[in-house]
């Protein structure tokens, strides 16, 4: 004779299975090309905090380096903000600030 389920663990399974089926959509939504706005997004807050290392490896994964903000500020301005010239020169290598 097996045991019944206790109702919290059958609770549990039924959560994790949508956590499951929300994960995969976010795997597929991702796959299809929504990643880019969460690439420039990144680039923009990276070069705003001064992360070259950062900024570097999101431009490497395809982060578009003319993504403007809601307030049509880019990376480069951001960068330009702190003063972090390597940053500018990294970011108009692919093509951003106006490739200077």
């Amino acid at each position: 004779m097996t045991a019944k389920r206790p109702p919290q663990r059958a609770r549990a399974l039924t959560i994790a299975g949508g956590v499951s089926m929300v994960l995969g959509l976010g795997g597929l939504l991702f796959t299809q090309g929504y990643q880019g706005n969460f690439l420039d997004k990144g680039l923009y807050e990276a070069a705003q905090r001064g992360d070259s290392a950062a900024v570097l490896n999101l431009l490497d994964r395809g982060a578009n380096p003319q993504f403007r903000t809601a307030s049509g500020e880019t990376a480069c301005d951001a960068a330009e903000k702190i003063d972090r010239k390597d940053i500018v020169l990294m970011i108009g290598i692919y093509g951003g600030c106006g490739a200077r």
